[in-house]
């Protein structure tokens, strides 16, 4: 088997970089209110929800998005695509 060369810095911007945009688009400022009036979820829940400890919560989204960052950069690198046209073929079969 042939072994991926990763870049575990570049693996872990990208999981910063998805954690930030996750949570600017559920924030009042982007999707955030729309996204509780279509789901019924009230403010007072989300009060409730931050008073109870949300900190597992986001531990736990960033360690999966390090783990998916890990994954994705192993699967770029397996099918060689080194350029943005060979980038957006990998992003498509993806």
């Amino acid at each position: 088997m042939v072994e991926a060369t990763i870049n575990l810095l570049a693996v872990l911007v990208a999981a910063i970089a998805m954690f930030v945009i996750g949570g600017l688009w559920f924030s009042p400022i982007l999707f955030g209110n729309l996204w509780m009036k279509l789901s019924g979820v009230t403010k007072k829940q989300i009060a409730e929800a931050k008073k109870n400890g949300m900190a597992g919560s986001y531990i736990g989204t960033f360690v999966a998005l390090v783990v998916m960052s890990y994954i994705l950069a192993h699967f770029i690198d397996y099918v060689g695509a080194t350029t943005a046209a060979l980038g957006a073929e990998a992003a498509f079969w993806t």
